[in-house]
């Protein structure tokens, strides 16, 4: 039980079916699920209701193979604008912060992988 507002609330109200369904769902992500940072980030959140570390870390496996696609942030005529052609400050923050966020959540992904990997203790 957890409190809201001081008065206690069940912790888990799902049913045996919308469990079924949760379940089958993290096993077998959409692709805006794995594309889509705050979908992908949902996805994380109820990862751990996924009993098979094997299972949780082939969830985790799309969304690395998806970061190191290479890809542009910003595009002109359909092709992307490298950085070095673009002068705007404040696109080239976003770029900074998607990198930064990238090289962070790739390097936790493939160390979720491995731990995931390991025998439980």
């Amino acid at each position: 039980m957890w409190a809201i507002a001081g008065r206690d609330q069940p912790r888990d109200r799902r049913t045996e079916k919308g469990r079924s369904e949760l379940l089958d769902r993290l096993r077998a992500p959409k692709q805006a699920e794995i594309t889509d940072h705050v979908r992908f980030n949902t996805v994380l959140a109820f990862l751990r209701h996924l009993p098979d570390p094997a299972a949780q870390a082939a969830v985790l496996r799309p969304r690395i193979d998806f970061l190191e696609a290479p890809s542009g942030f910003f595009y002109r005529d359909g092709e992307p604008v490298r950085a070095a052609e673009s002068r705007d400050l404040f696109r080239e923050g976003i770029r900074r912060v998607a990198r930064a966020t990238g090289t962070a959540e790739r390097a936790w992904r493939k160390e979720a992988i491995e731990r995931l990997a390991q025998p439980p203790s």
